[in-house]
């Protein structure tokens, strides 16, 4: 009995040992439904190692975080290398239209430093001069409307060539630009100043500039109220304040200088009786009655009493010079003004070189008389004595 037992026991334990190994052995093997599963997984797979899914990023035809995709190589990407949004380098340092000007530091008149660089955003006039040079001073006085009627949008720098003419340019400026917008200064000991103006061994020098630096001209020789005008309106940028009511109504252009009526009177700087210079540009405003004469001709002297009596009734309006040709009686104008003109608002001075007979239409005669209105066109210009009545009636047709 017992071994049936044991024999019943041993089978029972058997097939417990036989159904553990089966389940064992199954349970690596994929279930129902399980395979499926993975083969949906894979096909939803969107990575580049996928050779049958080719890798696609958020953009316009894909899904996903869109605003912060940029499709690269598009022209508009800030990062692309082959389009910077650097701008665009300066011109190299140089003396030619097209080319920048130079950096330069000057002491002004004043004393005080100036920079070149600091005037970008305006159009810079450069101009090197010297009290010695009449071309150089006959343009002053252009230069000096012009810095008046641009002052929004032009400097003007007058600097002196480095000689020892400049020890004189403060009395010159003081006597003849006093209020002036024009910044005179002091080129360097080394003329920088005139080498970046393009200078090559004649004064006046001139570079204009415009508001990035760059040159617009460069040359030498005396330069004209129009001409400068034309290159700064040429240049001046002023898109932005087109419609504004308040711009400032641009003055016609000047006549061309001439010794015609309606010809523009030439400038003229001369030295007056008590030594001091006057300009007939700086004049503007006033009509001019321009004379040259001399103390040796009857006609010249019967006149200036009148031209005295006109010189006081008109003195608000009205400006009367009296030029001595220069020739050998001219000493003897000192004592005839003293002893028949003591008191007189006539402005005696002494015609160097004959610009003022020049200027004033002479052929060879004297007294020759010049009537300039007060934007400086010639009104009048003649040889021969004038009257009182005369005159009278020409200021008062153009007070």
């Amino acid at each position: 009995m017992k071994k049936l037992v044991l024999s019943i026991i041993s089978l029972m334990l058997l097939c417990s040992i036989f159904v553990g190994c089966a389940n064992n052995s199954n349970k690596d093997t994929p279930q129902i439904g399980e395979n499926n599963k993975n083969e949906e997984y894979k096909d939803q797979t969107t990575t580049p190692e996928n050779p049958d899914q080719p890798y696609v990023p958020d953009g316009p035809n894909n899904p996903g975080d869109q605003e912060n995709n940029v499709d690269p190589g598009h022209p508009e990407d800030p990062t692309d290398p082959e389009n910077p949004s650097e701008p665009d380098p300066l011109p190299k340092v140089g003396t030619e239209v097209g080319d920048r000007f130079a950096d330069l530091t000057l002491t002004t008149l004043s004393g005080e430093e100036i920079n070149t660089a600091d005037l970008r955003g305006k159009i810079v006039v450069f101009n090197v001069w010297a009290t010695w040079c009449p071309p150089c001073k006959a343009e002053l006085p252009d230069f000096n409307i012009i810095a008046s009627e641009y002052a929004d949008d032009v400097v003007i720098i007058a600097a002196h060539s480095y000689d020892s003419g400049m020890y004189s340019m403060p009395d010159y400026v003081e006597s003849n630009f006093k209020d002036t917008k024009i910044i005179f200064a002091y080129d360097t000991a080394d003329s920088k100043g005139y080498q970046a103006a393009g200078g090559i061994g004649y004064v006046p020098q001139t570079a204009i500039f415009d508001q990035d630096g760059i040159i617009l001209y460069s040359d030498s020789g005396m330069l004209e109220y129009d001409t400068l005008v034309d290159i700064i309106n040429a240049n001046l940028d002023k898109n932005s304040e087109a419609e504004s009511p308040t711009d400032p109504v641009e003055p016609d252009p000047l006549p061309e200088v001439g010794t015609k009526v309606g010809d523009r009177f030439a400038d003229l700087s001369l030295t007056t009786l008590s030594g001091e210079e006057i300009n007939t540009a700086d004049l503007r405003g006033k009509i001019i009655v321009f004379n040259v004469w001399a103390t040796w001709c009857p006609p010249c002297k019967a006149e200036l009493p009148d031209f005295n009596i006109i010189a006081s009734e008109y003195a608000d309006d009205v400006v009367i010079i009296a030029a001595h040709l220069y020739d050998n009686y001219a000493s003897n104008m000192p004592s005839y003004v003293a002893t028949n003109f003591p008191d007189t608002k006539i402005i005696f001075a002494y015609d160097y070189n004959d610009q003022g007979y020049l200027a004033a239409g002479g052929i060879g005669y004297v007294p020759q008389t010049a009537i300039i209105d007060q934007n400086g066109v010639i009104i009048y210009s003649d040889s021969g004595a004038l009257t009182y009545d005369f005159l009278v009636e020409i200021i008062e047709k153009n007070k």
